[in-house]
């Protein structure tokens, strides 16, 4: 099935696979599914079975791969901005949450040789 109309989103290139993270409906609202996967090689969706600290909706938010995460940082949940920075391990989709020391929506981020890099965005 077709994952649910969203924007403020993030698509993230992993293996085969194009992973879809967080965004808001047309209503403006967070999405009810946040993660959807594409398989390049299947030309399908699926929408995972996810464990751990799942994190809300979240918009206006950064996505990379690190290893076997994918890293979701920042942006807003629930129209305020966060500071979370929440890990998903691609294997067995399980979510770890951690508090970030600042709160931007709409920003660019990485993490390279240990160090968080923030770029950008709307800080509060």
């Amino acid at each position: 099935a077709l994952p649910e109309p969203r924007m403020n989103h993030t698509l993230t290139p992993c293996r085969e696979q194009l992973i879809m993270y967080g965004g808001r409906g047309a209503d403006g609202k967070a999405v009810v599914d946040p993660l959807a996967i594409y398989d390049i090689t299947n030309e399908a969706w699926s929408v995972p079975q996810c464990r751990g600290e799942v994190p809300h909706g979240r918009w206006g938010h950064s996505a990379f791969i690190w290893g076997n995460r994918l890293i979701a940082a920042l942006g807003a949940e629930h129209d305020r901005e966060s500071n979370v920075v929440s890990s998903m391990v691609l294997d067995n989709y399980f979510w770890e949450a951690c508090d970030g020391n600042i709160t931007r929506v709409g920003q660019a981020c990485h993490l390279i040789e240990g160090k968080f890099y923030v770029a950008g965005g709307r800080e509060t």
